[in-house]
């Protein structure tokens, strides 16, 4: 059960790593380079995380949580490590893509659509590290490795 949960979770984060790797192809002229650098950054990382949650961690029942998995104390930093490059690349491709577009048309739209996503990127960003901190103290005992996977 709860390793479907695992494989659900990294496979949703996958196909979203797709969408905007699709989007992010075309925004930069269908260039091939961009797209096997983006897939080696975005889908690749998958299989490496799944492998090593299920070959270093243990699931248990616990009586406050229920069904745990008991992560190693580095795991984390392996989603961590794996999740960093694409989502910088994202970052960077979406905001040249809107200051572009902002340049070309100096619409008020585009200000805000990049206004908007800038803070949606740091929302993201300021999820990733809380949750990579509550995992790390300890805060929620047996449950907080689970906060750091429900991030992802």
């Amino acid at each position: 059960g709860i390793w479907f949960t695992v494989t659900g979770i990294a496979m949703s984060t996958t196909l979203v790593n797709i969408l905007l790797i699709e989007r992010a192809y075309l925004a930069y002229g269908r260039k091939r380079w961009f797209l096997v650098f983006s897939v080696v950054i975005g889908i690749v990382p998958t299989p490496i995380y799944l492998a090593t949650a299920y070959l270093t961690s243990n699931s248990g029942i616990s009586e406050t949580y229920g069904c745990v998995v008991e992560f190693t104390n580095y795991l984390p930093y392996v989603r961590l490590f794996l999740d960093i490059p694409c989502n910088i690349v994202c970052s960077i491709v979406f905001v040249s893509v809107i200051f572009r577009q902002y340049q070309k048309y100096g619409d008020d739209c585009w200000k805000k659509v990049a206004h908007n996503g800038i803070i949606t990127m740091l929302i993201v960003v300021l999820s990733n590290i809380t949750c990579f901190i509550i995992n790390q103290i300890g805060f929620m005992r047996e449950g907080a490795s689970s906060v750091y996977l429900v991030d992802w």
